[in-house]
């Protein structure tokens, strides 16, 4: 029988690239350009801007009189509705992104509900929510 030795090889091997941290809520994300996994649709997003548009209808219907009067129908606080109301007013192009999950990593709900007021224009909207 033939005995053979094992011989342990250790490789070193150093990666370069160029990547940038951002906030998203209470994590950090490493954005790596051009690379990672395909974009994923984040569904929390998608149902707040589709909450924002069927709202919106029901002002635009007449069903509800005010922002107060949805509040009250949808059981939520009256900031809340409001905060969330403008989004049906986002860019279509940024509603896209968000449909196909391709808005930036630091777009969040909380940073929709909670992030400054809303710009009517959609350039300005661009700027404020990553997308320019």
């Amino acid at each position: 029988m033939q005995e053979r030795s094992a011989t342990a090889t250790t490789v070193s091997l150093a990666i370069e690239c160029p990547i940038s941290t951002r906030r998203r809520g209470a994590e950090t994300k490493l954005v790596i350009p051009g690379k990672g996994q395909p974009p994923t649709p984040d569904g929390r997003l998608i149902s707040l801007t589709a909450q924002a548009h069927a709202w919106f209808g029901e002002i635009k219907d007449g069903a509800v009189a005010s922002i107060r009067d949805l509040a009250r129908r949808h059981g939520i606080d009256h900031g809340d509705a409001s905060r969330i109301l403008p989004l049906a007013f986002l860019a279509p192009d940024i509603v896209e992104a968000i449909l196909a999950g391709r808005q930036p990593v630091e777009l969040t709900v909380s940073a929709l509900k909670r992030g400054p007021d809303l710009p009517a224009l959609w350039a300005d909207q661009r700027r404020l929510l990553g997308f320019a």
